[in-house]
């Protein structure tokens, strides 16, 4: 079992070098045993407040299992669930660091000191693969309050390139569609394709 309380303070100076967090605060409790760990409890993120219930992991070697993150925003502005496992490398089967993780968020306004302007979403998104390779997809409406905008996505990727399968963000009254890669080694490079119809990005980032 544990307890952890973390008055306000800048982790700037020592724990997050380099953040945009300008401020963080944490109280917790936790308690598990060699299977199963549970946590508990609110964060604050640049003032902002963030409830954990619960975060709970159950360790199946060489798997743990995410069986529960639920975020739920105490002002009432959303929740994120979260499941999924994290297999484990191991050299007898020659397998690989491996994930399959399930996200889903429902009502959810970010803060405009988290992102720069307030934004509305709700949506899914899967993602699995390695160290090697990944794969991530999902539906999602994001924007402005009252301004959504649907989002479509799904790419692939290893450590030296991402390929953007299909970007797709219909508003009303317009779209934009887009496709192409981005190379990370030897370094940064780019090819996108996109096609836009009507589509107005001061309404869908009208605060940046």
């Amino acid at each position: 079992r544990f307890e952890l309380r973390a008055p306000q303070f800048d982790p700037r100076e020592g724990v997050l070098p380099g953040s945009s967090i300008q401020s963080l605060a944490a109280a917790l409790t936790g308690k598990g045993d060699r299977e199963i760990a549970e946590v508990k409890g609110e964060v604050a993120i640049n003032g902002q407040p963030l409830r954990i219930e619960p975060l709970r992991v159950r360790l199946d070697l060489p798997v743990i299992r995410l069986e529960a993150l639920t975020l739920i925003d105490p002002q009432g502005r959303g929740r994120l669930n979260a499941s999924g496992e994290v297999r484990l490398p191991s050299e007898e089967e020659n397998q690989p660091l491996s994930a399959n993780l399930q996200l889903g968020w429902q009502g959810v306004q970010l803060p405009k000191e988290w992102v720069g302007q307030p934004l509305a979403t709700q949506g899914e998104l899967k993602v699995t693969g390695s160290l090697a390779t990944f794969e991530a997809g999902g539906k999602m409406t994001l924007g402005p309050p009252g301004k959504p905008a649907d989002i479509t996505l799904a790419i692939t990727g290893t450590p030296e390139r991402i390929d953007v399968k299909r970007v797709a963000i219909v508003q009303k009254p317009g779209d934009l569609t887009a496709t192409g890669h981005v190379l990370l080694k030897p370094q940064i490079a780019w090819q996108l394709s996109s096609r836009a119809t009507r589509f107005d990005p001061g309404a869908f980032v009208a605060g940046w």
